[in-house]
């Protein structure tokens, strides 16, 4: 079943993914485009201050705020936060033959199990970056750094477009992570 599948305009679908690509390309770039600018700049502000306060030094916040950029779409929904107590994060994960890509323990994942086909798709995995063949199912430890929200859409390089949408965890260091 494809995107269209539902009824759907394929075409109209790949063309809001071509936009929003195209926008946030232009944020990266600092290309104003309307109001989206002042108010992304205040969302990062927000996440500076969120992330300043939970003790976060400056060079890995800064790293996390480019994470934040290049992967969650509707920035007002992001959540950063400490864990309150052990949660679960489940990740899909596949090498290729070659030996690359991605391997078992990794920093994006979601609070339960997902089918290929969703990760693929609604979590914006490229093709290149996942073999997308396993699955496993992690603890985040109680007072580890957490950030979740919706997923940023992507373009394979083929022109594929990967909708995004999907909520993901973004779990900064793999260290607070155990079975």
């Amino acid at each position: 079943m494809g995107l269209g599948a539902n009824g759907g305009n394929l075409g109209a679908v790949w063309h809001g993914i071509k936009g929003a690509a195209k926008e946030v390309g232009e944020l990266k770039r600092g290309v104003s485009v309307g109001t989206g600018v002042q108010s992304n700049f205040g969302q990062f502000k927000r996440f500076a201050k969120e992330l300043k306060a939970l003790h976060v030094d400056r060079a890995q916040r800064k790293q996390i705020l480019g994470n934040i950029r290049d992967n969650f779409q509707d920035y007002a929904a992001v959540k950063i936060s400490r864990t309150s107590r052990e949660r679960s994060f489940w990740r899909r994960w596949g090498q290729f033959e070659d030996g690359s890509g991605a391997r078992e323990v990794g920093r994006y994942g979601t609070m339960g199990p997902r089918t290929a086909e969703y990760t693929r798709n609604r979590l914006a995995v490229l093709d290149r970056w996942n073999a997308l063949t396993q699955q496993t199912r992690f603890r985040i430890r109680k007072g580890s750094l957490l950030i979740e929200g919706p997923t940023a859409p992507k373009v394979e390089p083929t022109g594929v477009g990967r909708l995004g949408g999907g909520h993901q965890l973004f779990v900064p260091n793999t260290g607070s992570l155990f079975k």
